[in-house]
């Protein structure tokens, strides 16, 4: 059985093969990932991951998957501390941003777990503050079951060359949001879209359409999933403004903040990592929202 050694910044990474044809993708898949991750290193100024201390298996997880990566553990709140400090039924605090039916979807009070998407709302808001109390230019965050997606690897390179020159949110995985199929013209997409919406045939995270903005981006629609995105310090800001009071689930606040034109915000044409949680069908990690 062939064996594959690749050594980055002093870490060895073996591969076992069953098929010699296998050799060539696996090797450019390793050298795509470390140089795709040396990348993020020069880029970011800081990779943080939010979890829980209770999480174990899914820090375990970030360990071996995320490895080449220089990130820190950001811990968040469990649902069990929401639960002393929030009721789902009590409405009166509700952001003042807050005020058209329209994003009642987007708030975690309404939510069959509430108090484990409260919790999740609260983590994400402890990073910006955290951005926001060091003046950190650019950061990524990662949710802690994020997986880099194999075959979205080896164009990862694009993500930096074709990269916007003035952005404050970069969706590095998303669920949702129109972008339909990218070899057709856009007004094609957009009379498709149309049509298609016309009948109902779209559900509340497929709208409005991502708009063409290069090669390898897109002008961000809504989106679920708040488990790959980068922001800026200037984001961080707004975003703590639009969760101060604590309104919106994770992906729910910046929906809000695209829709109301508070960001510039972009997508990755090919999202780069899924959610091992919900998306990956090779992974499978139990829910944050059962601790």
């Amino acid at each position: 059985m062939d064996q594959l050694f690749q050594t980055v910044n002093g870490n060895s990474n073996k591969i076992e093969f069953i098929h010699p044809f296998l050799k060539k993708f696996a090797k450019n898949f390793i050298m795509n990932k470390n140089i795709f991750y040396n990348l993020i290193n020069s880029y970011f100024d800081k990779v943080f991951i939010l979890t829980i201390e209770e999480a174990t298996a899914r820090h375990r997880h970030i360990r071996e998957h995320l490895q080449g990566i220089n990130y820190e553990f950001i811990y968040g709140v469990n649902k069990a501390h929401m639960c002393k400090h929030f009721s789902p039924n009590n409405l009166s605090h509700l952001n003042p941003l807050y005020n058209t039916s329209d994003d009642r979807f987007l708030i975690w009070f309404n939510s069959n777990h509430t108090y484990g998407i409260g919790a999740c709302s609260e983590g994400h808001k402890i990073i910006y503050q955290r951005i926001i109390q060091n003046k950190i230019k650019r950061v990524l965050i990662f949710e802690d079951d994020v997986v880099l997606d194999d075959v979205a690897c080896a164009a990862a390179s694009s993500f930096f060359n074709k990269m916007p020159s003035h952005w404050d949110l970069l969706y590095l995985g998303y669920t949702g949001g129109v972008r339909m199929n990218q070899r057709w013209p856009y007004p094609v997409r957009l009379f498709l879209y149309h049509a298609k919406k016309f009948l109902g045939m779209y559900r509340r995270f497929d709208q409005p359409i991502c708009r063409p903005y290069n090669a390898s981006f897109d002008t961000a629609g809504f989106h679920a999933g708040a488990y790959a995105y980068a922001i800026t310090f200037e984001a961080a800001k707004k975003l703590v403004s639009v969760q101060s009071p604590l309104t919106f689930s994770a992906d729910g606040a910046l929906i809000f903040a695209i829709k109301n034109k508070l960001l510039k915000a972009y997508i990755h044409k090919s999202p780069l990592f899924t959610d091992a949680t919900y998306f990956n069908t090779a992974i499978k990690l139990p829910s944050l929202l059962n601790y």
